[in-house]
């Protein structure tokens, strides 16, 4: 009988703590369409705290970051959890691709690109090959400029 009871417990109290996820999802994506980011990231940080792999928030707070000038670490920092719990591959890629490559972490830019190119095949379109290039090229000359940088400082001292 205590069992029963137990299971019935367990059973009202996770379905009271969904409920109160979802009212904390909603409020959070009412708040991020209404421009309120603070709010939104508030909330969205409440469901972290209650469900810390909860990938779908782990991904809405990182793109709330992202696009709101946020800090990019934390931001960066949410995309990786994501990643690591398998929801939204895709986005996170090219999302965390974005990041990397504003951060200055091109080759972590370039993994994510390829990941998603690989992924995605021929659906990737010419947005992730313009992005693939653009890295690369970027690589190239960072490589290139770098010894060149210094032979030239080294004849001027």
């Amino acid at each position: 009988m205590r069992a029963l009871i137990s299971m019935l417990t367990l059973t009202i109290l996770t379905t009271a703590a969904w409920a109160d996820l979802d009212n904390l999802r909603s409020e959070a994506q009412i708040a991020a369409a209404a421009g309120e980011v603070d709010i939104a990231t508030s909330k969205l940080q409440q469901i972290l705290a209650l469900a810390p792999d909860d990938g779908a928030s782990h991904y809405q707070l990182a793109v709330l970051l992202m696009d709101n000038n946020g800090d990019a670490f934390d931001s960066a920092q949410h995309f990786e959890r994501t990643r690591d719990l398998e929801y939204q591959p895709l986005g996170v890629a090219y999302r965390l691709s974005r990041l990397y490559a504003r951060a200055g972490r091109d080759n972590d830019a370039l993994e994510q690109l390829e990941i998603l190119a690989m992924t995605t095949g021929a659906r990737s379109g010419s947005a992730i090959a313009g992005h693939l290039l653009n890295l690369r090229a970027r690589l190239v000359m960072a490589a290139y400029s770098s010894p060149r940088k210094q032979s030239i400082q080294a004849t001027a001292a």
